[in-house]
């Protein structure tokens, strides 16, 4: 990724996650974090990744309601905030990542209990 596009996903990213925290969403009990934007080379269009911790079961879902909701002022308040041309057309996708490295890390502190790691009390 070249700077500008760099720059652009940095700048999407941390913009982004300021509306999100000054905008109240009511009756979603879990955070929603911005994980990652990727640029498109023509700077149109953006994909904005999120994770989502907490909010129950359906925590994922609800996020993307919120996103799909949100979306014209996230919008309105890029434009208000940032000083470029055209604000990319954005595309809120959900990032697996977090998620998967929890239950790594679960399985990897398992594993550890089970073989006497250095956590195991009772070792030594």
């Amino acid at each position: 990724m070249n700077n500008r596009r760099e720059r652009v996903a940095e700048l999407l990213k941390s913009e982004i996650a300021a509306v999100l925290t000054k905008s109240r969403y009511g009756g979603f009990g879990g955070i929603i974090t911005i994980t990652c934007v990727k640029v498109s080379i023509s700077l149109e269009d953006a994909t904005v990744f999120y994770s989502v911790l907490g909010g129950g079961g359906d925590g994922r879902e609800q996020a993307a309601h919120i996103f799909a909701r949100a979306k014209h002022e996230i919008v309105t308040a890029l434009r208000a905030r940032l000083r470029m041309k055209r604000i990319p057309r954005l595309v809120f996708a959900f990032d697996p990542t977090p998620a998967q490295a929890a239950r790594v890390e679960s399985i990897l502190d398992f594993i550890d209990r089970e073989k006497g790691g250095p956590d195991d009390k009772t070792a030594g």
